[in-house]
Parts: C-alpha cells; structure tokens; sequence
C-alpha cells in the first residue's frame, strides 16, 4: 500500500450542478479518499452529513470510497455503530482513527 500512487484533490466530480472533489484518489479512480477530523462534538452532525452526500456521488462514479475519521476528541462512544450504516453500500469503508 504505501507505493501506491495517490492524486491529491482530484479529479473534480459534477453532481447536479455542484462540483466536489475527494481528499486523494487513485490512478485509475477506482478508489476516493475522503479524511474527516472531528476535534468538536458540534462538528458531528456535519461529518455524518458530508460523508452521507459523499456516497452518491461517489458511487456514482463506480469507485470504492474509504473515508478516514480522525476522532482527535474521543467523541464517538460506539466505533460499530458510526460506522455501520455508511458500511451497508458496497463498496463503502469506514475506519475511526484515535
């Protein structure tokens, strides 16, 4: 895994007629990166909101997503129960990280 090579914020994705682009993706876009930091219990609602938004667009593409939750506040009691309903499209991998 580490010599896999990444693009940085690209490539730019149109949905509707708002643009989005993941965190990193890889060479062939056959997987989107998305980080997330949540270091404020306000911020959650938010986190949950663009992950959920996130989904259609990227699954839209027909790529793998794997969105990284840096949980720097220990904020999130139950890793399993955050992760689950994102986890239930294919493709879709969620990992808590402290």
């Amino acid at each position: 895994a580490a010599g896999e090579k990444l693009n940085r914020e690209a490539p730019m994705l149109c949905y509707s007629i708002v643009q989005t682009k993941p965190d990193f993706s890889t060479v062939d876009n056959n997987l989107f990166i998305e980080m997330k930091l949540l270091n404020k219990r306000s911020k959650l609602n938010t986190i949950v909101t663009q992950m959920s938004s996130r989904i259609t667009i990227y699954r839209g593409q027909g790529a793998h997503v794997l969105f990284m939750v840096y949980d720097a506040a220990d904020i999130i009691s139950d890793d399993e129960k955050f992760v689950q309903d994102f986890e239930k499209h294919d493709g879709i991998y969620v990992v808590v990280i402290r």
